[in-house]
């Protein structure tokens, strides 16, 4: 088994934990508070934000567009701190839906990478840089969305 696919699997073993995590929650578990202001479906709508940021991130690797972003480190902490409210307002369903259809929506489309590029992708994880596309046909070079940075001034 390839490193890749290990990690697939690890993938599903545990968002299949997360399901039954979640399916046992009720309306005051989920209320429950964890820290500060932050209840255990906040939690929940965390981890469903930083699901749908790394799916973006791996889409935007799909498109060999650029996906590495140098942030300072307290700016994870601003954005968890900005959906906060917002996410304390999700009760039942609303609180247990979004992380598990995130979580379901990474995984598949890492399910769809093709085996050669599932490798490049721990290639260009461990650079931040996406590898630049193949030729096009006759050997031109390729310009527009495929070119990290292309069109942008």
């Amino acid at each position: 088994m390839s490193e890749v696919t290990d990690a697939m699997d690890e993938n599903d073993r545990e968002r299949q934990r997360l399901a039954r995590l979640v399916a046992g929650l009720d309306a005051g578990a989920l209320a429950a508070r964890v820290h500060d202001a932050w209840t255990v479906g906040a939690k929940l709508a965390h981890l469903a934000l930083w699901d749908r940021i790394a799916l973006g991130h791996l889409e935007r690797w799909a498109a060999r567009e650029a996906y590495v972003l140098e942030t300072p480190q307290w700016y994870d902490d601003l954005l968890n701190d900005a959906m906060l409210p917002e996410a304390l307002t999700l009760h039942g369903a609303a609180a247990r839906q979004p992380v598990l259809a995130a979580a379901e929506a990474i995984d598949r489309r890492l399910r769809s990478i093709e085996d050669g590029q599932a490798e490049r992708l721990l290639v260009d994880r461990d650079t931040g840089v996406a590898a630049p596309p193949p030729p096009a046909p006759g050997g031109a070079p390729r310009r527009g969305r495929g070119c990290p940075g292309a069109g942008r001034r």
